[in-house]
């Protein structure tokens, strides 16, 4: 693949073996608007995502990390989250968009501040390149990066691209080896965020919310749960006996006001 001339066009090193082909419309999405209302009412790419900061690393150019404002605040708000419950390594961030949204080389989408790079965790602690065939490759961690994301309270995740089969949240597009693709819905274009989660529920989301229940279980006296995403009749219970704690009503069900009251760190 061809290198851009211009250093802040520069393709990043994940995409050299081949292009990101992921295109900009995917036909079926759930929530996805159309085309031209969406392209009318889509947020400025206008907000820099500074980096270093507090649980993240740019893995490539600042000039390609540039957002819609609601992005840029789940990631900072997500490697908060990640700096509270890590000392290392940070999450590496790779291309979102250029300043002003529209084609960037290397990417089919990539346009409208909505689309984010992020590199795999490794086990090492080293904040370097990783493939899904290495032994340095965490699986763990990166299922905690994609569960946070799935949670998230600003913008509901419309999918994640990447090829560990294992990785709860994830599908596998080619080139994908060695970087997470997240594709966040415009705002007011998807589910809600963070997400509804009830009985019989299985996704990421659930994953991190059986971990911040956890940290309520020694005051509460409800059993640590399963960090298995499946959100069955022990999670339910959880749920009930926080929300009856916190006055809400007994329901079992996660929404936003359940969420809140749960630590993220």
């Amino acid at each position: 693949m061809p290198v851009s001339q211009d250093p802040d066009d520069e393709i990043p090193d994940y995409l050299r073996e081949g292009e990101d082909r992921i295109p900009e419309e995917i036909p079926g999405a759930l929530g996805a608007p159309d085309a031209a209302a969406a392209a009318a009412a889509a947020p400025p790419v206008n907000t820099p995502l500074p980096l270093p900061t507090p649980g993240l690393y740019g893995t490539h150019s600042a000039a390609r990390r540039f957002g819609i404002a609601q992005t840029i605040q789940v990631l900072t708000e997500f490697g908060t989250i990640w700096a509270s419950r890590h000392s290392g390594p940070r999450v590496g961030i790779g291309d979102i968009s250029k300043q002003g949204g529209g084609q960037i080389s290397g990417h089919v989408s990539h346009r409208k501040g909505i689309d984010v790079d992020i590199r795999p965790l490794r086990n090492d602690g080293q904040e370097q390149p990783v493939t899904i065939h290495q032994d340095a490759y965490s699986q763990a961690l990166t299922q905690e990066l994609v569960d946070l994301m799935d949670a998230n309270p600003v913008l509901s995740v419309q999918f994640v691209f990447f090829n560990d089969p294992d990785i709860q949240g994830a599908q596998h597009e080619a080139n994908h080896d060695n970087h997470l693709h997240i594709r966040f819905h415009l705002p007011g274009a998807g589910p809600s965020a963070p997400p509804l989660l009830q009985l019989n529920t299985k996704r990421a989301a659930v994953s991190e919310l059986q971990r911040r229940l956890n940290k309520r279980a020694p005051s509460l006296g409800f059993p640590p749960l399963a960090v298995d995403g499946n959100f069955g009749t022990k999670t339910e219970e959880a749920v009930k006996a926080v929300q009856i704690a916190e006055g809400l009503t007994a329901d079992g069900k996660v929404g936003r006001d359940t969420w809140a009251t749960l630590p993220a760190s």
